[in-house]
């Protein structure tokens, strides 16, 4: 694990998501839950965002590439952007600008969420695939048969034309 990380923590119907700022520290966005519009930015250590959850690194570079044409900033650059959120209360949406979201752009300088963009991925995607703000639903009806979920890369390209889109105001 190295310092800048982005690190994902399994919360079963979700991931949560952390940026790794080293020495046994991220930096978490703490929110109340899904219907919460602000979130506290803060250094915590690990253990306490981990909460008996497994931890896994989850840098999102391909998707930071393929979707956005960014690398990922140097570490000083991810650490220092990270820490003057510290102790900031900002928007937050679940759907959207979530912890996933600021842990991207901490690192790449650009937001987005890989578990909301991609409905096949995570039961989380799969539910606010139904959801998103302002974008047609994905989902079809399949001969009365009930709903389908279109092929992945069709959601996450109208997903990441939305964070692009936020990204320009």
């Amino acid at each position: 694990m190295n310092t800048g990380d982005i690190l994902e923590f399994n919360r079963g119907f979700f991931s949560h998501y952390a940026l790794n700022l080293g020495n046994g520290k991220v930096m978490n966005v703490c929110a109340e839950g899904m219907s919460t519009r602000s979130a506290l930015i803060k250094e915590m250590r690990i253990e306490e965002v981990c909460r008996g959850s497994q931890v896994r690194i989850r840098n999102h570079d391909d998707v930071a590439r393929r979707y956005f044409q960014v690398q990922p900033k140097s570490t000083f650059e991810i650490i220092r952007d990270a820490k003057s959120f510290d102790n900031q209360v900002l928007p937050y949406e679940f759907e959207f600008r979530n912890c996933e979201y600021y842990s991207t752009l901490w690192r790449y300088g650009k937001g987005f969420s890989t578990q909301v963009a991609n409905p096949n991925k995570t039961p989380v995607g799969r539910h606010l695939g139904i959801i998103p703000n302002g974008i047609p639903s994905p989902w079809k009806i399949d001969g009365g048969c009930g709903p389908r979920m279109p092929e992945s890369h069709v959601f996450e390209d109208v997903i990441y034309a939305r964070y692009r889109e936020l990204a320009r105001k």
